[in-house]
């Protein structure tokens, strides 16, 4: 079970990540210490996550360019917000292209966990964006734990992103 420490949270809050992975069936725990780094070919450097599929990093430029592709190149992938939803309100990519994410917050991790095989493909590559790339990060190792082999992590987030589009605002 992903736990939240303290109270409520405010929109300014910083919020203390907690680190996890799957220990046994449908079970989440704390994780002892993140992957170790692995350099791999293709959009970025990645690293292996204990479950063997390979997380890699992809920079914001690349992000773009990937998620206004069409055709074929477009529905190729799955992407995934795991921002919470005061976030996504706040700074998003525009009604057109963010309404081809699944907003999964990591703090709703309990109501959105035992389904998950109902809301992504194992056999489609998942992207993961949150703010700064930190909790995107950790999705994409929850989901390598999950036996999803292709995952990749917006490096820098919806952060990096609002410094290459003038349209996604900065928060």
């Amino acid at each position: 079970m992903l736990s939240m420490l303290g109270g409520g949270v405010s929109p300014g809050a910083r919020l203390r990540l907690v680190s996890w992975a799957v220990r046994g069936p449908g079970r989440c725990g704390r994780a002892s210490r993140p992957a170790t780094g692995r350099a791999t070919s293709g959009s970025g450097s990645g690293s292996a996550s204990p479950g063997g599929a390979a997380v890699e990093e992809l920079d914001a430029s690349r992000f773009l360019s990937l998620l206004s592709s069409e055709g074929d190149a477009a529905s190729s992938f799955q992407f995934v917000d795991v921002r919470e939803r005061w976030e996504v309100a706040q700074s998003n990519l525009g009604e057109a292209r963010h309404a081809r994410f699944v907003v999964l917050p990591l703090s709703e991790f309990d109501q959105w966990s035992s389904t998950l095989g109902d809301t992504l493909a194992l056999d489609v590559p998942i992207v993961c964006l949150c703010h700064h790339g930190v909790r995107s990060r950790r999705m994409c190792e929850f989901l390598a734990n999950q036996g999803y082999p292709k995952l990749f992590n917006v490096t820098g987030g919806i952060d990096a992103v609002s410094r290459l589009d003038p349209t996604v605002p900065p928060y």
